[in-house]
């Protein structure tokens, strides 16, 4: 058991920094399972994404409980955050994905549902059940 790991995530891309930290680990065959894991992408804006547990696993990276992500961009109009249960990373394609509840949240745009494909590279969220948008128009005087 270690008290704290890094690992890098996709080391032929240079273009796209990954990191993940956890603060506790131990490994069972091909599997590593973390404590309060911490995943960073960055390419031209900032993904973190943080969980209570998780495990990664030929480097396909599994967040389970209480999972926040958010992300950061030049344009913070463009900034949004995303909750859920448990989150699926694949590194290969830049896509998270769940099949628990999410909640998304943009400025001015709240998304529910169940069960999520959401795609980093392209920024483009699918929610697959129960699906309820709330938008907040602004008005101006």
């Amino acid at each position: 058991m270690q008290n704290s790991q890094t690992w890098t995530l996709d080391r032929t891309n240079p273009a796209l920094s990954q990191q993940l930290i956890s603060q506790l680990s131990y490994q069972i065959e091909n599997t590593i399972y973390l404590q309060h894991p911490i995943f960073v992408r960055y390419s031209d804006q900032a993904h973190i994404a943080w969980a209570d547990f998780g495990n990664l696993t030929n480097q396909q990276l599994v967040l389970v409980d209480e999972v926040n992500i958010i992300s950061q961009h030049q344009d913070p109009t463009n900034n949004w955050t995303l909750l859920t249960d448990e989150l699926h990373y694949d590194a290969d394609n830049g896509i998270i994905q769940g099949p628990g509840q999410i909640t998304f949240q943009r400025t001015t745009l709240q998304q529910t549902g169940r069960g999520y494909v959401y795609n980093l590279n392209l920024e483009h969220l699918t929610i697959k059940h129960e699906a309820s948008t709330y938008y907040e128009s602004t008005q101006t005087p």
